[in-house]
């Protein structure tokens, strides 16, 4: 009797091809014979079961994108420092929430204004 036929929305149809050193193949060789499947099984059960990080590196064409991203990052790194301060039991004075104020005002008027 013959083997049925694959249903065809599981049938692997996409083939991708990678090349490995002796020692590498000799490792994946010996992982798939312990877990008592062929390599190309266990090399698809690896691929599917990793999760893989993406990273995507953005490189501004425009000038003014990288002065306002800097811009941005400095901003942040300013903000943790306040916030540090008043987290840490910081003293709180209204000469430093008149520069926060000032320092606000001034980032909207040049980049909103």
């Amino acid at each position: 009797m013959a083997r049925p036929k694959t249903d065809i929305t599981i049938k692997r149809t996409k083939h991708i091809m990678t090349r490995f050193t002796e020692t590498e193949y000799a490792l994946l060789h010996d992982y798939a014979k312990s877990s008592n499947k062929p390599v190309s099984t266990y090399v698809h059960d690896a691929a599917l079961s990793n999760k893989v990080e993406i990273c995507y590196k953005l490189t501004p064409s425009m000038p003014e994108l990288v002065s306002l991203a800097v811009s941005f990052g400095k901003t942040a790194s300013n903000l943790n420092q306040i916030a540090r301060h008043y987290n840490e039991g910081g003293s709180d004075s209204a000469a430093i929430r008149k520069d926060i104020s000032l320092c606000i005002a001034e980032i909207l008027l040049k980049y909103l204004g």
